[in-house]
C-alpha cells in the first residue's frame, strides 16, 4: 500500500499539477466559448418555433445544413491553425504565426465559394431526398439569406484559433456572448416587433457572426495584440499551399465525418419513426451540448502540446497529453453520472411525448458511456492536431465510425427491434475503438523526435517555400547561391572545429546539442546542416521569378474557384428560378417532432 502511494505521488508531481492548472486556466474559457457558439443554432430554432409549426420545420432543417456542411467544415479547416499557430508561437520564430494567419484567411476565405453553389441549389436536393417540399422551400430559403455569414463565421475562426493559440481565451468568449445577446435581441425585435417574418432569422443569425468577426478584428487592431505576431502583409503567404492544405484537410475530415454519422442517423430515425426521430433529435441535441464541455479540454491540450513542440520540448508536450487526460477523465466521469442518474428526468426538458420518453430513457446511460469515450478522444484528438497529425486522426475516425460503427449500428437499426438503440450501440462500439488506438499512437510516439520535426516545420517555412517554387536549373546555375546554401561556419561546427557534414562519428543527438537556434536557424536534410536565408539574401532574379510564377499560380486557383461559384449562381437564377414561389402556410415534415430547448 506504501508503494501504491510513493507510485501515485509520484505521477502527480508538481510538474504535472503546474501543467493541469495552465490547462484548466486554457480550458474554461474556451468550454464557454463553445457553447455560446452552438447555442446561436438553438436561438435561431426557438426564435421561429413560435411563428409555427412550418417555421419550426423550415429553421430546423436549415440550421442543420448550415450545420453539417458548413460551419463544421471551416471547423475543420482550422485544424491546420491548430498546429501552425500553436507551434511558431511556442518557438522562437513568432514572426511566422503572422504569416501563416495572412495564408489561413486566404485559403479557408476561398472555401465559402465552393460552399455557396450547394447551398443556392439546394432546394431541388431536399425535394429529392424526400423532404416536404413547403419545408424544403422553407429551408432552402433560409440558408440562402444566412449564406453570407459562412464567410464571417470562418474568419472569427481564424481570429479566435489566433488568440487562443497565445493563450488569449477570455477575449473569444466574450466576443461569443455579446454576439449571442446581439442574436437573440435582434431576432425578437425583427420577428416579433418589427414582424419581418420567418427571412428574418437568418439574416440576423448572418449579422450575428458579421458581429463576431468584427469585434474580434477591432479588438486586435486597438489592443495591438498582433505585434509580436505581425511583420506585415508579405507575399510569402503565396507559397507552399500545400503545407496548410496538408493539415486543413485531414482535420476537416475529422470534424465533419464525425457530424455527417450523427447527421445520417437522424435520417435513418426519421425513416423508422416519428418517436424515434425526437428521440435521436433529443440525444443529438444532448451529446453536442456536453461534448462542448470535453471539447475545451481537447482545444486546451492542442494549444499546450503545440507550443511545447514549437519551444523544442517533446516531455512537456507529452505532460501537457497526460494533464488533459487527467482533467478530461474526472469532468467526463460527471458526465457520465449525470446521464445515468438523469435519463428520466434530462428527456423532460426537451419534450413530454410519452414514447419519446421511453426511448431516451432506455438510451441515456449508453449516452453517458459514449460522452465519457467521446471526450477522451477529443483530447487525444487535440493532442495530434498539436502534433500536425491531422492525416492519422482523419483515418482513424473514418475506421471506426464507418467502418465499424456505422457497419454495426445501421443492421441493428433497420433490421432488429432494437431501432435507435442499435444505432447508438453501433456509435458506441465506433469510439471504443478509437479511443485505444489514440492512446496507442501517442503512448509510443517518440515526443523528442515531433519536437524536432515542429523546428523543422517551423524554422524551413520559407526557404522551402521559395525552393519548392524555384525552377531547380536556375538554382544550379547560381554558383554562388550554392555556396551561401552550403556554408558551414563556426556555429555549425564539433569541439575539433570540423563541419558536421564532414564529421560522420558525430551522433545526430550530438549534433543537435551543437546547433544554435535562434541566432543561426537552420533545418536539417539528410547529409548537411542549411541555415536559413532571409528573402533579402534570396538573389532577385530568382525571388522574382518565383514570386511571378506563385502569384499566377493563385490568381488562376482563385478564377477557378470563382468559376464554380458562377456555375452554382447561374443554375440557380436560370433552372429554379421559376420554383422560387413563396411558401404557402401547412405542410408536414420529420422535423416538426423535434423539440429544441
Amino acid at each position: 500500500m506504501a508503494e501504491l502511494c510513493t507510485s501515485f505521488r509520484r505521477f502527480f508531481n508538481n510538474d504535472l499539477k503546474q501543467e493541469i492548472k495552465k490547462l484548466l486556466t486554457i480550458a474554461w474559457p474556451v468550454v464557454a466559448t463553445y457553447f455560446l457558439n452552438f447555442v446561436i443554432l438553438s436561438e435561431s430554432i426557438i426564435m421561429c418555433g413560435r411563428l409555427g409549426k412550418l417555421e419550426l420545420d423550415g429553421a430546423a432543417l436549415a440550421n442543420s445544413i448550415i450545420n453539417g456542411f458548413g460551419l463544421s467544415f471551416g471547423s475543420g479547416l482550422v485544424a491546420a491553425c491548430d498546429t501552425l499557430f500553436s507551434q511558431c508561437y511556442g518557438s522562437a520564430y513568432k514572426k511566422r504565426v503572422g504569416l501563416y494567419l495572412q495564408q489561413s484567411i486566404l485559403i479557408i476565405g476561398l472555401a465559402p465559394f465552393l460552399i455557396w453553389p450547394f447551398y443556392f441549389n439546394i432546394e431541388p436536393i431536399l425535394i429529392a431526398l424526400g423532404q416536404d417540399a413547403e419545408v424544403s422551400r422553407m429551408s432552402a430559403n433560409y440558408v440562402l439569406y444566412f449564406s453570407p455569414g459562412i464567410f464571417f463565421y470562418y474568419m472569427y475562426l481564424i481570429q479566435a484559433r489566433y488568440l487562443q493559440n497565445q493563450d488569449k481565451v477570455i477575449v473569444p468568449m466574450i466576443v461569443a456572448l455579446i454576439a449571442n445577446a446581439f442574436n437573440i435581441l435582434s431576432q425578437y425585435l425583427g420577428i416579433y416587433v418589427w414582424n419581418f417574418g420567418f427571412l428574418c432569422s437568418p439574416v440576423c443569425q448572418c449579422l450575428t457572426y458579421a458581429l463576431m468577426a468584427g469585434t474580434m478584428l477591432a479588438y486586435i487592431l486597438i489592443s495591438r495584440v498582433y505585434r509580436e505576431t505581425w511583420n506585415g502583409w508579405s507575399l510569402q503567404c503565396l507559397f507552399n499551399w500545400w503545407q496548410f492544405l496538408r493539415l486543413a484537410l485531414p482535420g476537416m475530415g475529422m470534424v465533419c465525418l464525425e457530424i455527417i454519422c450523427y447527421e445520417i442517423g437522424t435520417f435513418i430515425a426519421g425513416i423508422i419513426g416519428t418517436s424515434e426521430l425526437g428521440a435521436q433529435s433529443i440525444l443529438f441535441q444532448t451529446e453536442t451540448l456536453a461534448y462542448t464541455c470535453v471539447l475545451g479540454f481537447g482545444v486546451a491540450v492542442n494549444i499546450r502540446v503545440g507550443q511545447n513542440l514549437g519551444a523544442n520540448n517533446g516531455p512537456g508536450a507529452r505532460l501537457a497529453w497526460i494533464a488533459g487526460i487527467c482533467c478530461l477523465l474526472c469532468v467526463a466521469s460527471v458526465l457520465c453520472a449525470v446521464f445515468v442518474v438523469g435519463k428520466d428526468f434530462i428527456p423532460g426538458l426537451y419534450t413530454t411525448d410519452p414514447d419519446v420518453l421511453t426511448i431516451t430513457a432506455q438510451i441515456f446511460p449508453l449516452l453517458g458511456f459514449f460522452i465519457f469515450l467521446d471526450g477522451l478522444q477529443s483530447v487525444c484528438a487535440g493532442a495530434l492536431r498539436g502534433c500536425g497529425r491531422q492525416l492519422t486522426g482523419v483515418i482513424f475516425v473514418f475506421l471506426s465510425y464507418y467502418g465499424l460503427g456505422m457497419t454495426i449500428g445501421l443492421p441493428l437499426a433497420l433490421a432488429t427491434d432494437l431501432h435507435v438503440i442499435g444505432l447508438w450501440v453501433g456509435l458506441l462500439i465506433g469510439v471504443s475503438l478509437i479511443c485505444p488506438a489514440y492512446i496507442a499512437v501517442l503512448a509510443r510516439q517518440d515526443w523528442r523526435g515531433q519536437a524536432r520535426q515542429a523546428q523543422r516545420r517551423v524554422r524551413a517555412a520559407s526557404e522551402k517555400q521559395l525552393r519548392y517554387d524555384t525552377d531547380c536549373e536556375e538554382e544550379r546555375q547560381q554558383g554562388e547561391d550554392d555556396q551561401l546554401a552550403n556554408e558551414t561556419t563556426g556555429l555549425l561546427t564539433d569541439r575539433n572545429h570540423r563541419p558536421y557534414e564532414q564529421n560522420q562519428e558525430s551522433s545526430p543527438e550530438k549534433q543537435q546539442q551543437h546547433r544554435r537556434y535562434p541566432s543561426n536557424p537552420a533545418y536539417t536534410t539528410a547529409d548537411q546542416l542549411v541555415p536559413i536565408r532571409t528573402p533579402s539574401e534570396i538573389p532577385s532574379s530568382l525571388s522574382n521569378a518565383a514570386t511571378r510564377r506563385i502569384i499566377y499560380i493563385r490568381l488562376a486557383t482563385g478564377i477557378a474557384v470563382i468559376g464554380i461559384f458562377s456555375i452554382g449562381l447561374i443554375i440557380r437564377l436560370t433552372i429554379n428560378s421559376n420554383n422560387d414561389q413563396p411558401p404557402s402556410p401547412g405542410g408536414n415534415s420529420s422535423w416538426s417532432n423535434v423539440t429544441y430547448f
